[in-house]
């Protein structure tokens, strides 16, 4: 399975490391390794995460150690991660970044 990356989804995992990295150095860089290893678990077993809401295609997982989630949709042949949010943030606010 290939991994589509959408542009505002690395950007929030940028934006989430350089905070994390200055509260303490070093924290960023987990922070990335802790998404990376929930987008692996999510490509190794695409299905496993149920859909986020009642008909919905978008799953998520959790990214551990840290409070965001990581929502991706399941594509032919592609895992599409949609955003990295934290669980603080506004549910559905990626919405508008899936296509019509």
């Amino acid at each position: 399975m290939n991994l589509v990356l959408l542009p505002d989804a690395a950007a929030e995992a940028e934006d989430a490391a350089a905070f994390y990295e200055g509260r303490r150095e070093g924290l960023g860089t987990r922070f990335l390794v802790s998404v990376d290893d929930a987008i692996a678990r999510a490509l190794v077993a695409p299905y496993r995460n149920p859909p986020w809401s009642r008909g919905s295609d978008v799953r998520r997982t959790r990214v551990k150690r840290f409070p965001y989630l990581v929502y991706y949709l399941i594509e032919a042949n592609q895992l599409v991660v949609v955003a990295i949010a934290a669980t603080a943030q506004r549910p559905g606010y990626w919405l508008s970044r899936l296509d019509p």
